[in-house]
């Protein structure tokens, strides 16, 4: 979105876009490597209510009860674009929101911008939602996964890159981290 607002060849409605809410990712799935990956493990899709991703895996929640899968099972459904993008936890909206760090019932929420701020306190005011801080160990888990997505894709990046130019520079792929 915000590479929408600051291009003159989006100029369509980028600016009737008030908040960027952007949400916590490490990973989202092609559809129909998905919809595959389920018929392969037995499962009609057609009964799928809802999936999650927890510490416990891939939770599938059906008309018949719930389907946990091991996380890496998963990985061959991931988009080829997640592969080398860093943005965990939606650096460039207005607030991020996530379960990452967050006890059952809560989110996190880490408010990014002066609009962001003012939309979180609008909320508490009107009752809309309930505030409360987070303890540094849940804190420290976010910043450990932005973090680690950036480490993992850079390793990716590193190993399908061509020399890249950067400011006139010929930048070899193995020296590209040094610039980041």
């Amino acid at each position: 979105m915000r590479k929408i607002q600051l291009s003159k060849a989006f100029d369509v409605c980028a600016g009737n876009v008030k908040y960027v809410i952007g949400l916590f990712c490490t990973e989202t799935f092609d559809r129909d490597l998905l919809l595959a990956k389920l018929a392969e493990i037995g499962v009609d899709i057609d009964k799928v209510n809802k999936f999650d991703i927890s510490a416990e895996g891939f939770k599938i929640y059906t008309d018949d009860g719930v389907i946990t899968e091991n996380i890496k099972a998963m990985k061959s459904c991931v988009r080829e674009g997640c592969n080398v993008c860093y943005d965990f936890a939606a650096e460039l909206a207005d607030i991020s929101v996530g379960s990452a760090g967050s006890e059952d019932g809560w989110n996190t929420v880490i408010v990014r911008s002066k609009v962001g701020e003012e939309l979180i306190n609008d909320a508490k005011k009107a009752g809309a939602i309930k505030v409360k801080p987070m303890d540094e160990k849940s804190i420290e888990l976010v910043r450990i996964l932005a973090s680690g997505k950036k480490k993992e894709n850079m390793k990716k990046i590193m190993q399908i890159a061509d020399p890249v130019k950067i400011l006139n520079l010929v930048v070899a792929p193995q020296h590209l981290q040094l610039l980041l």
